[in-house]
């Protein structure tokens, strides 16, 4: 039987599939139980090309990963990436209900609610609605509202979006190896949520996630993510320019960037 206390999550990138099962700890962390990762299959630019080969991938990697876990299979968070990721910024707000009212989670959440409703173009969907600030009556620049008075609230938030043929062909592609998808999530968030640190966070500070077919970048600003997004330049791109300028095929290109390619001023012994 399925243990909801456990989590898979299951990233479909251009060159590799991967997934990880996590579950709590002694301590109240998280734990991870397994990883297992495989090479790509029929992916171009963030999303499926030919379903079934992706689907038969899918498959074989989730009973990998629960069967390492020794867990039984269940709904699996899906990660999605790729120059179809787009970002906006918006502003919405209510009247509270009575004046002098004390700010409560409910009126936090009808605000959420707000965010995920605004117009977005009928081929995008919202994967995340991130607060950036709240404003109540004439001050600004609060992080938590929670338990102040006042008349009005507002809320400026950071929504990231993906395609909807991106997220559908996702979604079809795990229904297809016999999995149920419980959400599904922009990966540049989850890395920036995973190895960006609240000082940093808090200070300021930019992650850049390269690909093999995309950049992803996410801003953090005063505790928020201000801005993020995708730029179609990944790994790849750089080993096919070696394969062009050195008159070499793609392997080899791809042997000469790993042994040899390096973004520090001094490269490790």
């Amino acid at each position: 039987m399925y243990d909801a206390a456990y989590l898979t999550a299951l990233d479909l990138g251009s060159s590799s599939f991967r997934a990880v099962v996590a579950g709590p700890a002694h301590d109240d962390s998280i734990s991870v139980r397994s990883i297992a990762s495989t090479d790509a299959e029929r992916m171009r630019d963030g999303r499926p090309t030919e379903l079934p080969a992706v689907a038969n991938a899918v498959r074989g990697l989730l009973d990998e990963v629960w069967d390492k876990a020794q867990v039984e299979g269940g709904p699996v968070d899906g990660a999605v990436a790729g120059d179809e990721i787009r970002s906006l910024d918006t502003r919405v707000s209510m009247s509270l209900e009575d004046r002098g009212v004390e700010v409560g989670q409910r009126h936090l959440d009808v605000l959420d609610q707000r965010v995920r409703a605004i117009d977005v173009p009928f081929d995008r969907v919202i994967l995340h609605s991130l607060p950036v600030e709240y404003a109540l009556d004439d001050r600004a620049g609060l992080e938590d509202p929670t338990g102040l008075v006042g008349t009005r609230l507002s809320l400026e938030a950071h929504v990231i979006t993906g395609s909807q043929s991106m997220v559908g062909a996702i979604r079809q592609a795990v229904a297809m190896a016999d999995a149920d998808v419980a959400g599904i999530v922009y990966s540049g968030c989850a890395a920036a949520s995973y190895l960006v640190e609240p000082e940093a966070r808090e200070q300021g500070s930019l992650i850049v996630d390269i690909g093999a077919e995309s950049t992803q970048y996410g801003l953090y600003s005063l505790g928020s993510l201000r801005k993020s997004g995708s730029i179609p330049v990944g790994a790849n791109h750089v080993t096919r320019d070696l394969a062009w300028g050195l008159d070499m095929d793609f392997t080899a290109a791809e042997r000469a960037k790993r042994r040899w390619g390096s973004a520090l001023r001094t490269r490790p012994a």
